[in-house]
């Protein structure tokens, strides 16, 4: 009883403000005498001891996500302080610590970290599996249950968490453009540290910015991809890749362009002997790709459907 009650004055003096303490005693037939029943209700208020402004310079912790990482203690323990220290661990934001251990009792862990919390060297805390909202601020406290009940608190420490890329945004598998407008193709990469994004047509890398001889200009802008006025050289598959120190990813799109037909090999002139068959042929491209072939001798119809004439002896 006498160690239950310094434990609650400690608690009163470290900054928890107790609501209610309730002490039943058992009394009657049937029922256990002299066996304390507690009812305890805590609200833990901000913790306002000190704040990173305090640290001219503060120690920082990479891991990677899914690992282990480990926030170093800078505080010393009592040799006795299974029975006269609680050992905190605070998460910049959170009102309450997300780790609380005292003694032999096992500790109570925040819901976020369950499982994934432990005690290594003394106070140091273990985390393990790490996930991309471990990222922020941390400090170790340890609460005193022994006069005159004070508290000390810890280093701030930075725990950065290093992810590899992901996309956000990507453009859709195939994207049509009218002959002459402009193109936006959108990639957005989140990942630790920021991913860098570039592009590559038909498998070439494209600069940052780009205008080939043919006058087709390539812009990138935070990520995306913009093509100004585009022009049938547009067309293709464009790759846009996002690589950090953690990994890769990429993402593939093809680009049509809608235009009306243009004769890209047009039919040459022949000379042949008598009685000999003469072929011409015409190659034409448009997007969408259901060409139909007219043929024509001095302006009247000789055949059509077809991107071959020939003419027999």
């Amino acid at each position: 009883m006498h160690f239950v009650w310094e434990m609650i004055a400690a608690l009163c003096h470290t900054q928890f403000l107790l609501l209610t303490v309730c002490l039943k005693m058992g009394s009657g037939r049937g029922e256990e005498s002299h066996k304390p029943v507690f009812n305890l209700s805590a609200v833990y208020p901000t913790d306002t001891d000190s704040t990173r402004d305090d640290q001219p310079t503060a120690p920082s912790v990479t891991g990677r996500e899914g690992e282990t990482a480990t926030l170093t203690c800078d505080l010393s323990l009592s040799k006795d302080h299974q029975t006269t220290q609680v050992i905190e661990w605070l998460h910049e934001g959170l009102v309450l610590p997300i780790f609380i251990k005292f003694g032999v009792h096992p500790p109570r862990i925040d819901a976020a970290y369950l499982g994934r919390l432990s005690l290594v060297e003394g106070a140091s805390l273990r985390m393990e599996r790490l996930q991309a909202q471990d990222e922020g601020w941390y400090r170790c406290r340890i609460l005193f249950l022994t006069p005159p009940y004070d508290s000390q608190n810890g280093t701030w420490t930075y725990l950065s968490v290093s992810t590899p890329p992901s996309f956000k945004r990507t453009p859709p598998a195939v994207v049509e453009i009218q002959l002459g407008e402009p193109a936006r193709l959108h990639c957005d990469a989140q990942g630790r540290p920021q991913p860098l994004v570039s592009w590559a047509k038909d498998g070439a890398e494209l600069p940052l910015t780009t205008e080939p001889p043919a006058g087709q200009r390539y812009q990138v802008r935070n990520g995306s991809l913009e093509i100004e006025a585009v022009g049938r050289g547009a067309a293709g598959l464009y790759t846009c890749e996002a690589s950090n120190s953690e990994g890769r990813v990429t993402h593939t799109s093809r680009l049509l362009v809608r235009a009306p037909p243009v004769i890209v090999q047009p039919p040459s002139n022949l000379t042949v002997n008598y009685t000999q068959d003469a072929l011409f042929t015409c190659q034409a491209e448009a997007y969408p790709g259901n060409l139909s072939y007219t043929w024509f001798r001095d302006g009247i119809n000789v055949h059509h459907d077809r991107d071959t004439l020939s003419l027999d002896s």
